[in-house]
């Protein structure tokens, strides 16, 4: 199939967005309210409608009981005056659009926690489609009508009443996007496609899996080179106000050393991370540091403080009141919270 045979368009068809919004270069836009405004043609709209017709969730009504409800509304990533029905992305903007699903669902998390506390549901589709074609491939396998195929909402994504709607983090990040060349800024959108693999609840992802992508969007942030260097790296970039210091003793060194707690979190992800790779015994320091979820949790936290950071440097982020109420604990404090909730939910 040539370039001239199909367009493309890629979408978020289960991401509770609020409204459209504009980032780096791209929109974010609703489809079935803006169809008209966004596309001239009707062909391809009615094409469209019968694309994301397919997506399906179920519902409850009093009479009819369940059901299979169609999704009311599905996102879609353009770039600026992109043409849809006549244009295919260029392989930039496919990277740059990947980019933005990652950086609307790392930042629903971490700014938004009460809207999502997994990455599922900003899962991007990007789909060619032939205008009027009455078939469909999906997963190399074609089917003859679009009726033929029905997309169910999983059962495990995020029901939350309450919309994403752009932060100020996900809005810097959008900057960031144009100057991609820029190395560090670059390991930002890795580490948060990284990210994106890691706070899944997708059944076919182990926990060691997920404590592996952790520690991976680490180095691809900040490129260290073992143990050592991870903890400086976040020393140096991170300021430990009214840190909570734990002196330890230290197998490598043979003495006791003392740092505060969230460098002893970093060291014990990463000899975690390495008992895992090379097949030794593995404690998971539950009672410690609580489970797989509570270590994706605060590791998202440490990830945006860092992130955060290294735009500062690049002076394209500024602290604000709200910013400063929100992150008013220190990052110790901070961890020991997420320990202690973990303690009374288990208990």
């Amino acid at each position: 199939m040539s370039e001239k045979d199909f367009s493309q368009i890629a979408y978020m068809p289960y991401a509770p967005i609020e409204k459209y919004f504009h980032i780096g270069n791209y929109e974010v836009w609703p489809y079935q309210k803006m169809k008209k405004e966004k596309i001239e043609s009707k062909d391809i709209i009615k094409h469209l409608d019968k694309l994301f017709g397919m997506y399906y969730e179920r519902a409850f009504d009093k009479e009819k009981g369940g059901y299979d409800k169609r999704i009311d509304e599905i996102y879609i990533i353009t770039p600026d005056n992109f043409n849809i029905g006549n244009s295919i992305y260029t392989d930039k903007q496919i990277n740059d659009i990947r980019s933005i699903s990652h950086i609307i669902a790392f930042t629903a998390i971490s700014d938004l926690s009460f809207i999502a506390q997994s990455t599922d549901s900003y899962i991007l589709y990007l789909q060619n489609f032939n205008i009027g074609s009455e078939g469909i491939t999906i997963w190399s396998t074609y089917f003859k009508r679009y009726d033929m195929v029905k997309f169910m909402k999983p059962y495990h994504l995020n029901n939350s009443l309450l919309k994403y709607s752009k932060t100020k983090l996900a809005d810097t990040l959008g900057e960031a996007l144009g100057d991609k060349e820029i190395n560090e800024f670059e390991r930002i959108f890795r580490s948060l496609e990284k990210y994106f693999y890691t706070a899944t609840r997708g059944e076919m992802v182990t926990n060691e899996h997920r404590l592996l992508s952790l520690v991976m969007c680490f180095e691809l942030l900040l490129d260290f080179d073992g143990k050592k260097e991870f903890v400086e790296k976040v020393e140096e970039l991170l300021d430990f106000y009214d840190p909570i210091m734990v002196t330890r003793y230290v197998k490598e060194i043979e003495e006791e050393d003392t740092r505060n707690k969230t460098s002893w979190w970093v060291y014990d992800l990463y000899d975690l991370r390495s008992n895992i790779v090379h097949g030794n015994a593995v404690d998971w320091q539950i009672e410690k540091y609580g489970g797989i979820w509570q270590r994706i949790d605060f590791g998202r936290i440490l990830l945006r403080k860092l992130i955060k950071k290294i735009l500062l440097k690049h002076e394209l982020w500024n602290s604000t009141i709200q910013n400063s109420i929100v992150e008013a604990d220190s990052i110790d404090k901070t961890l020991t919270k997420i320990i202690e909730r973990a303690k009374e939910i288990e208990s």
